[in-house]
Parts: structure tokens; sequence; C-alpha cells
């Protein structure tokens, strides 16, 4: 399995490029592959990592009114997330559907990207599926991880807007995030 995900370049039949034959024109089997394992890799190790290294504290008596209204917030904000993700999602392969096997394959490698996958995990870690009274352990809430994630979305972007101006100012990219 692990030679069949390895690149191949853009157009090796697996990716929507190269000979095509009724057998590899059907279903976007690389690309769904790669999804499901990229997810069910990172999720559980970013939570195991998280777990053995980052251990809450115990909240003081004081701390727990605004506590339980941020975990209100965050609730909300997680479940807003986590319809927006299923509706990204959705309209983004619905709408790759005709636009050819090559834009198929590529929606669903764009979905593994920080940027998407920041979503999906500020989802689950903000807790929508979590309704206080479960001890499942991949639905437990861990904001940090929804921080870090979107920490490191908004430094790339942050790099994508340098990029801009530098190139509006000076015609280069000056730091090459948008060099794509």
């Amino acid at each position: 399995m692990i030679k069949y995900l390895a690149q191949a370049g853009p157009t090796h039949p697996k990716h929507g490029g190269g000979v095509f034959t009724s057998a590899n024109a059907k279903f976007p089997i690389h690309p769904l592959l790669s999804f499901i394992v990229h997810y069910s890799i990172v999720i559980p190790t970013i939570f195991l990592v998280h777990d053995l290294f980052f251990i809450p504290k115990a909240a003081s008596s004081v701390d727990l009114v605004q506590y339980e209204e941020t975990i209100h917030r965050q609730k909300y904000i997680s479940r807003f997330l986590f319809i927006y993700t299923i509706i990204l999602f959705t309209t983004r392969c619905a709408s790759s559907f005709n636009a050819g096997r090559l834009r198929q394959h590529a929606v669903m490698y764009e979905l593994t990207w920080l940027c998407n996958s920041t979503l999906l995990l500020g989802s689950i870690t903000f807790g929508v599926f979590d309704d206080g009274t479960s001890t499942n352990w991949l639905f437990r809430r861990r904001p940090l991880i929804a921080t870090a994630c979107c920490i490191g979305v908004s430094i790339d972007q942050v790099l994508w807007y340098v990029d801009l101006v530098g190139y509006m100012v000076s015609g280069k990219f000056p730091v090459g995030v948008m060099k794509y």
C-alpha cells in the first residue's frame, strides 16, 4: 500500500493523468485512499502527542463560570466549523464531478491541506461531538490543538500576503509562498 500511495508524478494514471482506461475512470481510488489514510493517521497522532505532553490543569472554583462560558462558546464554534466543513467538502467534490478526472482527483488531495485539515480538527477539538458525558477518547475537547492548527494556517496566510505585497512592489516573491 505504501508503494501505491507514494508519489509517481502528475501524469501517472492514479493521479488522473496518463492513459485513460475504463479501469481508472470510474472511481478516484488513490485520492480517496490518500484522504482516508491522511486523516486516520493525522488525527490520532496529533491527539496522542497532545495527551502525552499537555495535561490540562485542574480548574479552581473561581474559574468554573468563565470555563463553562468558554466551553459553551467553543461548542457553537465547533458546530459551525463542522457544518461548514461538510458543506465545503461536499460542494468541492460535487463541483469537480463534471470538471474532468484530474480535477476530481485534485480536490481530494486539496482536502488534506493544512487549511482544510484545520477546519476538521478545529470542529473535533473544540468539542462538536462532546456532550459532556462521553468518555470517547477521539471526541474529547482539546482546544490547544485547534489553536495550534489555526496558528499554523495563519503563518502561511500572513506569508502569502507578504509575497503579494512584495510582488506588487518589486515584481518578486520575497518569501516564495505564492510561487505555485
